[in-house]
């Protein structure tokens, strides 16, 4: 979550003619202004709902965001709720993000009195990754819709997916580990896509909304996984007795003031 936190994030204004732009060349875009963000706030909400054994399990989280790139500044506040067999458990979860001696740390809070701290990594390892936004990972770009009004921005409404074969070569490229996942049967390059809509402003191509779809993907994750834990008949009939569903997983991200972020202060607690 803090990852996504500070680098699902795109920046600031170029001018072109937007008229003859495909799909494509407006993710480019997109992607080539992120390196000119300097702030920007955010408000996310994700619903997972699924079945198991005919019990349905719900989770939604929903939170908001703001980030300093120059800074490495950021702060994040989510309540997760999680209902289950007629009991409902809410959590609030703080996280910040705070530079000390050129690295940058992370924060996390479940009573928003004491935190524990993570190191993130080196802030000019941040710094360089501001204008890395991959949209090779995208494929089967499409504009949708050619003007959508958002309050008084026009905006582009365009659709595309990651497919198991872009996960694929997303995880060879960044040299992730995943030998054990491997060894369990998965094979990204199986799997269902995502799907990513995204709503981008005309003028300025700042991304105004960003929603993803990823309910086909978890399915297909799900049941890879648990066949990986059926190391004899008796252990793959337990699990096959599960019957697992996953009927919805989608995450919606919402864009505002990009450089005028509010500033804010850090508690006490985050040393």
């Amino acid at each position: 979550m803090a990852m996504m936190l500070v680098v699902s994030v795109f920046g600031n204004a170029t001018t072109t003619n937007a008229a003859t732009l495909t799909a494509d060349q407006y993710l480019a875009k997109m992607a080539k202004v992120n390196a000119k963000t300097k702030s920007v706030e955010m408000s996310q909400s994700t619903t997972v709902n699924m079945t198991m054994n005919g019990q349905t399990i719900s989770s939604k989280a929903s939170g908001s965001g703001i980030i300093f790139f120059n800074s490495g500044k950021a702060k994040y506040v989510q309540k997760i709720t999680v209902k289950a067999a007629d009991q409902k458990r809410t959590q609030t979860i703080r996280m910040y993000v705070k530079k000390s001696g050129g690295k940058l740390y992370l924060y996390t809070s479940e009573d928003g009195k004491t935190y524990q701290k993570e190191k993130l990594g080196d802030m000019a390892d941040f710094t360089s990754q501001l204008g890395q936004v991959d949209t090779s990972a995208y494929s089967n770009a499409k504009i949708v819709k050619k003007s959508v009004k958002v309050g008084k921005v026009d905006t582009v409404q365009i659709s595309c997916s990651i497919t198991g074969e872009d996960m694929q070569n997303a995880v060879n490229q960044a040299g992730v580990d995943v030998s054990a996942l491997y060894e369990m049967g998965l094979d990204f390059s199986t799997m269902k896509p995502i799907k990513v809509t995204y709503l981008i402003d005309k003028k300025t191509y700042r991304p105004v909304k960003c929603s993803v779809d990823m309910t086909a993907f978890m399915n297909d994750l799900f049941t890879t996984l648990m066949n990986g834990f059926a190391d004899d008949d008796e252990t793959a009939a337990a699990i096959g007795s599960l019957a697992f569903t996953c009927t919805t997983a989608k995450s919606t991200v919402v864009y505002k003031n990009f450089n005028k972020a509010k500033s804010f202060s850090y508690p006490k607690a985050v040393k």
